[in-house]
């Protein structure tokens, strides 16, 4: 099965690509054919996505540096606004299944064979309901990295710090009072803490908080955004070592790949209403699941927090399902493609 993936230069949409495309590896033989989609200049793809199918009628080179390869394509697979309208283009020009992950950017849905998301506006074709956000991390490749990287697994927490985003807005007292009262906690539960920052996080509350974690016996390790160079282990390991992690609520993604670990998330907001509809929407659909607790500064004890029923800890990598509904849907289009043995590579 040939597979053209057009990306983008952000990693979340990267991982999220990834991460079906990897649980498609373990299903059919593929043959990844990867594009970066470049626009010749900025504003064009907007214009292009209210035009819809008009646009589809104009030569791709006027609007991409770089046009793919479509030879012989089964399917094609993309993420990210910038990728939304070539993904169509291409597929409508050629004839081939595509799928799209994420939210649509102004244009029609039926420009899509498959559309996945966690918040649908329906259930109907071509929307497909993902249980989490799909991502390059499982329990089994986190938990393999800490083993592979630090030596142990599942005995730390681990705090994920983001920005503002989604409506949050954290002054810098915020950060300070979250990493403050997490680590005084940690002490007293004896228990060692990973940090990691994100490109949200701005640069001089990252330089703060590592000033404030200088010599600080609880502090297990550290992946820094804006000092990349002091990321070791990788991120997945850091999770992958963790028992609980705590993550600040901007980012759904982060979240998303923190549950993807299989241990309990806890949500923090830096105060009561903090955050857009769309994403407490969103967190409310993972708390309902019990895949996740949420919590707004001051810290209240954590040691014991969890859910009223317990924890629900997924086991399996959460783009499992979607590799088999996606080639459940495109089946009827391209049998050949369930008989071929899977591809050898890794999660």
């Amino acid at each position: 099965m040939k597979i053209l993936w057009l990306r983008d230069s952000k990693a979340g949409h990267t991982n999220k690509a990834l991460g079906l495309l990897s649980a498609l590896s373990q299903r059919v033989s593929i043959e990844l054919v990867e594009h970066e989609i470049q626009w010749r200049w900025s504003g064009i793809r907007q214009i292009l996505s209210r035009i819809g199918a008009f646009g589809f009628r104009f030569p791709l080179y006027w609007f991409l540096k770089k046009v793919p390869e479509v030879c012989d394509v089964d399917l094609i697979v993309s993420s990210g606004g910038a990728t939304q309208w070539p993904n169509a283009a291409l597929a409508q020009l050629y004839s081939v299944p595509n799928v799209y992950l994420g939210s649509l950017k102004k244009m029609n849905s039926n420009h899509f064979t498959i559309i996945i998301m966690f918040d649908p506006p329906h259930g109907e074709s071509p929307y497909l309901k993902s249980r989490l956000i799909p991502s390059v991390i499982s329990p089994k490749s986190a938990a393999a990295a800490a083993i592979n990287e630090i030596g142990y697994s599942r005995k730390e927490w681990g705090l994920l710090i983001g920005g503002d985003g989604e409506g949050l807005h954290w002054n810098d007292n915020d950060y300070f009072d979250l990493v403050g009262q997490l680590f005084e906690q940690a002490s007293k539960a004896n228990v060692r803490v990973w940090v990691a920052s994100s490109r949200r996080t701005p640069k001089h509350i990252e330089d703060r908080i590592r000033e404030m974690l200088l010599g600080n016996s609880q502090l297990a390790g550290a992946c820094w955004y804006h000092h990349r160079d002091n990321c070791s282990p990788t991120f997945l390991a850091m999770m992958g070592a963790c028992s609980r992690l705590f993550v600040t609520a901007d980012s759904t993604s982060m979240t998303h790949e923190a549950v993807s670990v299989g241990v309990g998330v806890v949500v923090v907001r830096p105060y009561v209403g903090s955050g857009n509809d769309r994403l407490k929407r969103n967190l409310n659909l993972l708390i309902d699941e019990s895949y996740v607790m949420q919590v707004v500064l001051p810290l209240p004890n954590v040691e014991f927090l969890s859910p009223l029923s317990g924890w629900r800890l997924i086991a399996e990598d959460p783009a499992a399902n979607l590799a088999d509904e996606v080639l459940k849907r495109i089946a009827a289009r391209h049998p050949s493609m369930l008989t071929s043995e899977p591809s050898t590579q890794s999660d």
